[in-house]
């Protein structure tokens, strides 16, 4: 059986602030623990961009108590990925990557095409993706990338997440 077979990777095509209203962290620990429980993931990845898949990592990081069998990668585009946070941004994310099962640095140096060559791995890497929507360019490309190499593709709207987290598949 393919290693990827429980793999899940987050991609934030979002790029904008979470509205704070929603109370997000609640929302994706539910989802998460239905990745586990109902599609058995038990490798977890992450870009590790500011935001929201720090906060899945966080997440998963979290569930390890209650779920001893699941582990996280963090995946780096590059080696300098964090040099433009700030010292708040990169001390978070070094504590954060302390706590991961796995590092996987892809390059040492920046080129126009780091971030998508680290979504273009995860997604190779997992058998389920999940997408935090945004109506942009780089959302259709990575959607019509999963689809291509039959991935099932989930796809959290941010704004209906207070509602009920309204998650798409395709398969």
């Amino acid at each position: 059986m393919a290693k990827h077979i429980r793999t899940c990777c987050f991609i934030d095509c979002y790029r904008g602030s979470l509205p704070v209203k929603i109370n997000y962290e609640y929302k994706l620990i539910e989802i998460i623990k239905n990745l586990i429980t109902n599609l058995y993931v038990t490798h977890f990845i992450s870009g590790m961009e500011i935001g929201f898949e720090q906060l899945i990592a966080e997440i998963v990081v979290k569930l390890k108590g209650k779920h001893p069998n699941i582990t996280l990668e963090g995946v780096l585009p590059y080696e300098d990925f964090t040099i433009e946070w700030n010292e708040d941004q990169r001390d978070k994310y070094y504590s954060l990557m302390e706590k991961i099962d796995k590092e996987t640095l892809l390059q040492y140096h920046y080129t126009k095409d780091s971030i998508k060559n680290r979504n273009s791995y995860i997604i190779n890497k997992s058998k389920y993706v999940v997408l935090l929507y945004n109506n942009t360019r780089e959302f259709y490309d990575l959607v019509l990338y999963t689809r291509s190499n039959k991935k099932a593709l989930f796809i959290i709207e941010p704004d209906t997440l207070n509602i009920k987290p309204k998650i798409k598949v395709f398969k």
